[in-house]
């Protein structure tokens, strides 16, 4: 049995798992003894019956580890989405992802940038799982220099809806108000979008951070997700998990970034000791804070050129890049 017949042996056998055939079937059709053959039946499977940003996410895995090949037209045609979008995208992915090149995303809007955001974060998931590790990191740095020169365009900081959504979201902000404060992010001021959230506790020591809508002038809006390297001042990049620990060594000499007076930490210990300790709210396994369902056609389209801004010095986000 040829590698090809094996590949659609798994996919009949695992249809109803998608996200595993898809990933078996990138894995397989991307070797390099592929590079010639047309395997567009095989990829249909990926790219088809897919959302939007899921099948950009996996395009993104596709091109990396391609090596850049294209699309045949057939799997670009039946979607709207792809049609709309895939040549600027791709463009933009090789040079910079495929080759070292170093070019800002073919957007400019709120839309576009989390669009950007959320499929760099998903594509950097799926080849980690695929153990492509170096392309993983490399898509990682991408996004938070991309990010990075996203959010320096405006004049403030603006955090999504879901920092303050649940308890582990608060310590995310936490961290990032944290920091700053100690010189060790960016110096730009930091705002919450606001949110109802069941812990209003927790949400009145953001109070002086959570403004209602956003900014004029800002478009970027900071997306929670566990991978995404953030830029420090010292140059350094690390993912939230990284700042966080930064920021309990400061909590932890003494200075927490909220004290809980006795009454409520007592009744607190109380209704975990009734609950026998057990998981008080579910987690989205979903990283990214999403602004809404993604529709490529309201995102707003520009080339792909050298689009950089000029109060942003291109060394300072981008050099990482061109040594991987």
């Amino acid at each position: 049995m040829t590698d090809i017949e094996k590949c659609k042996r798994f996919i009949i056998e695992n249809l109803n798992d998608r996200p595993l055939f898809r990933k078996y079937t990138l894995n397989t059709v991307c070797r390099p003894e592929f590079q010639n053959s047309d395997v567009s039946f095989l990829l249909r499977y990926v790219f088809q019956c897919a959302k939007s940003d899921e099948r950009y996410s996996y395009l993104i895995a596709y091109l990396v580890l391609s090596n850049g090949r294209d699309l045949k037209d057939e799997l670009i045609e039946k979607s709207e989405s792809m049609r709309l979008f895939y040549q600027a995208f791709r463009s933009w992915i090789v040079e910079c992802l495929v080759g070292n090149g170093q070019a800002m995303p073919p957007v400019v809007d709120t839309f576009g940038m989390a669009f950007v955001s959320d499929v760099l974060d998903r594509a950097e998931g799926h080849l980690l799982s695929l153990r492509a590790f170096r392309e993983a990191v490399k898509t990682s740095v991408l996004r938070g220099m991309v990010d990075a020169v996203f959010r320096r365009m405006g004049s403030e900081w603006i955090l999504s809806p879901s920092f303050v959504g649940n308890i582990g979201h608060f310590a995310y902000a936490a961290t990032i108000l944290e920091l700053q404060k100690t010189n060790k992010l960016t110096d730009q001021p930091v705002k919450i979008l606001t949110k109802r959230t069941s812990n209003e506790y927790m949400r009145k020591f953001f109070a002086p951070y959570l403004v209602t809508r956003r900014p004029e002038g800002v478009h970027y809006i900071e997306m929670i997700s566990a991978r995404k390297r953030h830029y420090m001042v010292d140059g350094r990049w690390a993912t939230i998990g990284e700042l966080l620990s930064e920021a309990v060594q400061v909590w932890a000499t003494g200075r927490p970034f909220a004290s809980i007076d006795p009454e409520t930490r007592e009744r607190g210990d109380l209704e975990l000791g009734r609950s026998g300790f057990r998981l008080m709210h579910r987690s989205s396994p979903c990283t990214c804070a999403r602004l809404g369902t993604f529709t490529i056609a309201r995102i707003r389209l520009v080339s792909v050129t050298r689009i950089w801004p000029t109060t942003v010095p291109r060394s300072v986000v981008w050099s990482p890049l061109a040594t991987m």
